[in-house]
């Protein structure tokens, strides 16, 4: 059946294998979570009794994202290496990810006024990886109670 952590592609799927013939099967994988995968296939083969079993152990790492906060007229990092490589060149050492930015726009804000902020986001993975800036509201944490206040003065909790 289906997983929802990765799919299995075959290529064939199915066929005919004639009498000592090597057929080879190409298996595709794609991983859909991050994660440890370790399960037991099974392949139906006409005429034997039980099904062709097979491993499958593979680990799923998600992708690998570093934000960074650039000043006006700063150029945004380069690039690693080459997009189009499959794996990172063994001559590139991959960046420390630092942690995500505080984006402050400062205790002086008046309202209605604009403040804007330049933001590089590289991937610093072999995964390619989408995105989507936004704003989410959260509701808002209620303030605390003003204490009581008798014959002006202000009763301690």
């Amino acid at each position: 059946g289906s997983s929802p952590a990765f799919t299995l592609a075959f290529e064939p799927r199915s066929g005919e294998l004639e009498a000592k013939q090597v057929l080879k099967i190409r298996i595709t994988y794609t991983a859909l979570t991050a994660g440890v995968v370790d399960e037991v296939l099974g392949c139906k083969v006409f005429g034997c009794s039980l099904p062709l079993g097979f491993g499958l152990r593979a680990t799923a790492k998600a992708a690998v994202l570093a934000y960074e906060l650039l000043e006006d007229g700063q150029a945004p990092p380069s690039a690693l290496c080459d997009p189009t490589e499959v794996q990172l060149p063994d001559d590139v050492q991959l960046p420390i990810v630092p942690p995500l930015p505080s984006l402050d726009f400062g205790d002086d804000v008046p309202l209605f006024e604009r403040r804007k902020m330049r933001i590089a986001v590289r991937n610093l993975s072999a995964i390619a990886a989408s995105f989507n800036f936004g704003c989410s509201k959260y509701p808002a944490e209620p303030l605390p109670p003003e204490p009581q206040r008798f014959a002006n003065k202000i009763l301690d909790d």
